[in-house]
């Protein structure tokens, strides 16, 4: 609009009144249009680019514990335990399963700050820190049954011991 404004003005001045009037109403309406988006365009993404940013340092909080559960599990004797990690069964991913002389474990990482407890129902509380955002109990037992299923599939003995363990690294 600024670069054509020589031209425009020079082809209104020698137009009739109602082409002027017009072109001044559609001028009139591109600026407040043109307005109308520079604030409405951001404010509108911002929710957006707020829950984005949400997720991606949720997910960064998520890496850096599995790291802390890799670092830990990375000192288990390597003749006696077989670590997996990041296994997928369809269902989403099992963090980390180590198989060794008394059974297989499934170990869930969770990412949550705050004190670790049991209340007296037997369910996970997390005190002076981030709440669950699921049933983190029912999700780590869950996993124990899909890697139990996959080793019966695979001709591993049915008898053979699986467990579920929640890790808060942080």
């Amino acid at each position: 609009l600024i670069i054509s404004l020589p031209v425009l003005l020079s082809l209104l001045a020698s137009s009739p009144r109602v082409i002027r009037v017009v072109f001044g109403f559609d001028l009139a309406a591109f600026v407040l249009l043109a307005f109308l988006l520079l604030v409405s365009v951001p404010l509108t993404l911002r929710k957006v680019v707020v829950e984005f940013n949400r997720k991606v340092a949720e997910n960064r909080r998520a890496q850096k514990a599995e790291q802390e559960v890799r670092n830990v599990l990375a000192n288990l004797d390597e003749r006696q335990y077989a670590v997996f990690h990041g296994l997928y069964r369809g269902y989403g991913d099992i963090d980390h399963v180590v198989i060794g002389p008394t059974g297989a474990f499934v170990v869930e990482t969770k990412s949550n700050h705050g004190d670790v407890s049991i209340d007296e129902l037997g369910r996970l509380a997390i005190n002076h820190g981030d709440q669950p955002r699921k049933n983190y109990q029912r999700q780590a037992t869950q996993e124990a049954y899909q890697v139990k299923d996959y080793l019966a599939e695979h001709g591993i003995q049915e008898q053979l011991f699986v467990q579920s363990i929640l890790a808060f690294p942080f």
